[in-house]
């Protein structure tokens, strides 16, 4: 039996951790010769997919990320978590072999002709915040960030916010700097805390900035005429 990549490694679809590592959730496909499918007469029972950081290494030492069940005609393919070993790009290397229905193994596929899938596990650094206004009038929260970006991969930010400090914190939306957020209609308290959080172009998210306070300062209504009357 032969097994083959056919698309090479799609990566369709990410999760993410807050640690430096963590998952990346990859979809592969790949194509086996008509003659072993079952409907065909074939032997055909499963696939296993195997992983390595060095491709020096031997195949038997390759790390076995799992099986895909034999399920029905083609197209093949199927998701696998695929952990970093650390908090860095990581190179990895994939081939597949197919076993028949008396445990017999396939020699491993090709690695997309010998080409290593790289993998970035590395969070960007977390933005700094440096400002924060609030306007009584408008009834809005301004804020001002600086980011560190070592890798130039930095793309994106969201802004959270807490009604309590340390959180939890709410999603508010993404943006740059600087950061306009509207208070709902209604909006109590005193005070409100922030924290930003960079993403970068693989979807790797850097730990919460510095958290800020910010004091909403109700003030006195405008229109509101106040009439003091002599006794």
């Amino acid at each position: 039996m032969k097994v083959k990549f056919f698309l090479g490694l799609l990566i369709l679809l990410f999760t993410f951790s807050l640690a430096y590592g963590g998952e990346r959730q990859l979809t592969f496909e790949w194509e086996q010769e008509a003659s072993d499918l079952p409907e065909n007469g074939g032997d055909l029972d499963h696939w296993e997919l195997f992983s390595t950081t060095d491709n020096a290494l031997p195949f038997d030492q390759w790390k076995k990320e799992g099986d895909v069940p034999y399920s029905g005609p083609p197209p093949f393919d199927a998701d696998f978590n695929i952990l970093a070993p650390d908090g860095v790009e990581t190179n990895f290397w994939f081939k597949m072999t197919a076993v028949d229905d008396a445990g017999n193994s396939s020699q491993p596929s090709d690695v997309q002709e010998g080409a290593p899938t790289l993998i970035d596990f590395k969070p960007p650094p977390a933005p700094v915040i440096t400002d924060s206004s609030y306007n009584n009038q408008t009834k809005t929260v301004t804020l001002t960030w600086t980011q560190a970006d070592p890798d130039g991969d930095v793309t994106s930010w969201k802004v959270f916010e807490s009604e309590t400090a340390g959180g939890p914190y709410t999603d508010i939306g993404a943006g740059t700097s600087p950061f306009t957020h509207n208070l709902p209609p209604g909006a109590t308290g005193k005070w409100r805390y922030y924290v930003v959080v960079a993403f970068d172009n693989d979807g790797n998210f850097s730990p919460n900035s510095n958290e800020i306070a910010v004091k909403l300062s109700m003030g006195v209504p405008f229109n509101l005429r106040v009439t003091v009357k002599s006794q």
